[in-house]
C-alpha cells in the first residue's frame, strides 16, 4: 500500500497488478527474465515485477493492516525491498512479495509521459500503447507457484457474475428509442437472481414476487435510476435516495411498495442491447424491481455497473462461469507471411464466436490510427495511380519519338527482308534497356522515400507500426509495369512503320 500523492511519475502510478500468472524458473531463464529473490513457494506468496516494484521504489512502503510499518527512503535497491518482508492485499487477500522479476520494460521509450513535450495526439497514442502493454504483456503480472490458477477456477465457479470485459461484450438498457432514449445506462457486469440473493437486498414491485420470470430484469438503486426516479416523480427520488444514505432498507422496500403502480410506465418499453464474443442480442424485458448493495459502507448508491437478469437472458453468460482467464500471452510468429495471417484473421468481419482478439501495444495503435491508416491508403493509391500515369505516358512518348526517328533503319531492315517480327524483336530490346533502367531508378527512389517516411512516423510520432511497406509484391509491380509500357511504347510504332512500303519508310513517308 502506498500514497499516489508520493509518486510524481505517471508510470509509476500506473505500475498496478494486472492478473496473476504461474511461472517457473526455466520459463524464466527461456524469456530472459532476470529474478532477485526467490519464485513463490506457498500459494499466499507472489513474485512482482520490476515495472511495479518502480512504484514501491518512488512512494515507498506501507503494511495496510500495521501504518506504523512505512518505508520510504530506505528502499534503495530490490534486496533492502524484499528483506523488510513486503505484504500486498488483492483481491481480499494477503500476498508476501517474494521476488522481483525484471522483464525488460522500456522505460525509455514511455518517459515522455511524464512530461508535457507531447501532443494531445502523440500523448493519446503513446497512453493506449503503454496501457496495452502493461495489461496484455508481463509487466503488470503477479508471478504465482504452481497451481495457483487451480483454485481461483474453484472458487469462479461458485461466482455468478460475470465481466463482460472477460467476454468481449457490452451491456445497455434504455427505454423508449435508440435517437431518443428517456432513461438509459451502461453496464459492465451481469449476474442472475441466484446469485445477487447472495450479495444484495433484492425488492420486487410486486410483494407476491419471489423470483425473475423469464424476460425480466432488476436495476440497481444506482446514480442513474434515482436521477431518472428524481426527474419524473421528486418524491419518490428523495425518499429512496434518504433511506439508501441511512442504510435503512426497510424503508426502501416501502416507498418501492407504496410507489409500484408509479414506477411501473416509467420503464415500460425496456430495451436491453448486448454481446457476448461479438455475438449480439436485442430484447424487451420486463422490470420486476430494484436491489442494494447490502455490504455497502459510505457508498449512497449501489454501483451501477451490475445488472441482474433472467435466467433466459443470463444463459448465455453462463458458460463462462468459472472461466478466469481474460487473455493468453503467446510468441508472435516469426515472418512477416505469419504476422500478416494473424492480423488478417484478426481484423476479420464478421468476429461471431471470436472471445479473445489479438492484443498488444501494437494493436492499440492500429486501432488508433485505423481510420487515418484507410483514409491515407485511399489518398496514397490515387497519387500513386496518377502519378504512374504520368511516368508511363513519359517513358511511352520518350520510346516512340526515339522510334519515329529510325524509320529508315526499319525500312532498310524491311527491304532486306527482315520480317515485322525481327524488325520488332531489335527495337524491342532497345526498349527493354531504357524499361530497366527506368525500373531501377523508380526503385531506388521509391525504396528511399519509403524509408523517410516510415523513419519520419517512428521518430517524430513514436509509431511503432510500418506505416508504408515497400516488398517484393512493390517491386513486382514496377518492374511489370515498366515492361508493359516498354511493349506497348515499342510495338504500336515499330509495326505501324512495319505494315509500310521499305521504299516509303527509307524516304520518311
Amino acid at each position: 500500500m502506498l500514497s499516489p500523492a508520493l509518486l510524481p511519475s505517471y508510470l509509476q502510478y500506473n505500475a498496478m497488478v494486472t492478473g496473476f500468472c504461474e511461472f517457473t524458473e526455466a520459463e524464466a531463464r527461456a524469456a530472459g527474465f532476470a529474478i532477485t529473490g526467490r519464485l513463490p513457494e506457498e500459494f499466499d506468496e507472489i513474485a512482482i515485477t520490476d515495472h511495479i516494484y518502480s512504484m514501491f521504489k518512488a512512494g515507498g512502503y506501507q503494511n495496510h493492516i500495521d501504518y506504523s510499518r512505512y518505508t520510504g527512503e530506505q528502499i534503495s535497491t530490490k534486496e533492502a525491498f524484499l528483506e523488510i518482508e513486503p505484504v500486498v492485499y488483492l483481491n481480499g487477500t494477503d500476498y508476501k512479495i517474494t521476488g522481483i522479476v525484471d522483464t525488460g520494460f522500456n522505460k525509455e521509450r514511455y518517459a515522455a509521459l511524464d512530461d508535457n513535450t507531447l501532443t494531445d495526439l502523440e500523448r493519446y497514442a503513446l497512453t493506449g500503447e503503454y496501457e496495452a502493454l502493461k495489461k496484455y504483456g508481463y509487466h503488470g503480472l503477479a508471478f504465482v507457484k504452481e497451481g495457483f490458477l487451480e483454485q481461483l477456477i474453484a472458487a469462479a465457479e461458485e461466482e455468478y457474475e460475470i465481466s463482460l470485459d472477460d467476454v468481449n461484450g457490452y451491456c445497455m438498457l434504455f427505454t423508449g428509442t435508440h435517437e431518443n432514449p428517456k432513461f438509459y445506462s451502461y453496464f459492465n457486469r451481469v449476474i442472475n437472481a441466484e446469485g445477487l440473493s447472495k450479495k444484495a437486498s433484492i425488492f420486487y414491485l410486486d410483494e407476491n414476487d419471489t423470483t425473475l420470470d423469464s424476460g425480466s430484469v432488476l436495476l440497481p438503486l444506482s446514480y442513474d435510476v434515482i436521477n431518472f426516479l428524481d426527474r419524473y416523480e421528486d418524491n419518490i427520488g428523495s425518499r429512496l435516495q434518504q433511506a439508501l444514505a441511512h442504510k435503512d432498507f426497510e424503508l426502501v422496500k416501502e416507498v418501492i411498495k407504496e410507489n409500484k403502480d408509479t414506477i411501473k410506465p416509467l420503464f415500460e418499453s425496456l430495451t436491453i442491447n448486448y454481446s457476448i464474443a461479438y455475438n449480439y442480442y436485442e430484447k424487451s424485458p420486463q422490470i420486476k424491481g430494484f436491489f442494494a448493495d447490502t455490504s455497502l459502507n459510505d457508498e449512497v448508491y449501489t454501483p451501477g455497473e451490475l445488472l441482474c437478469l433472467s435466467d433466459d437472458l443470463y444463459e448465455p453468460y453462463g458458460d463462462f462461469r468459472g472461466r478466469i482467464f481474460s487473455h493468453a500471452i503467446t510468441p508472435m510468429p516469426e515472418s512477416m507471411e505469419g504476422i500478416r495471417k494473424a492480423a488478417t484473421f484478426n481484423y476479420r468481419q464478421p468476429k461471431e464466436g471470436i472471445l479473445f482478439t489479438m492484443q498488444n501495444e501494437i494493436t492499440s495503435v492500429l486501432y488508433v490510427v485505423n481510420s487515418s491508416l484507410e483514409t491515407f491508403a485511399q489518398v496514397f493509391l490515387y497519387v500513386g495511380l496518377g502519378l504512374a500515369f504520368f511516368a508511363a505516358v513519359l517513358l511511352t512518348n520518350y520510346i516512340s519519338t526515339s522510334i519515329s526517328y529510325k524509320k529508315r533503319e526499319i525500312g532498310i531492315l524491311r527491304a532486306v527482308g527482315a520480317r515485322s517480327s525481327d524488325v520488332f524483336g531489335i527495337f524491342f530490346n532497345e526498349s527493354l534497356i531504357i524499361a530497366l533502367i527506368n525500373f531501377i531508378l523508380a526503385s531506388v527512389a521509391t525504396g528511399v522515400t519509403v524509408f523517410i517516411l516510415n523513419t519520419v512516423f517512428r521518430r517524430d510520432y513514436n509509431l511503432l507500426i510500418t506505416f508504408l511497406l515497400f516488398g517484393i509484391r512493390q517491386v513486382g509491380l514496377i518492374l511489370g509495369s515498366s515492361l508493359l509500357v516498354a511493349f506497348i511504347a515499342s510495338f504500336i510504332p515499330v509495326m505501324r512503320i512495319a505494315r509500310k512500303k521499305p521504299i516509303d519508310a527509307i524516304n520518311n513517308r
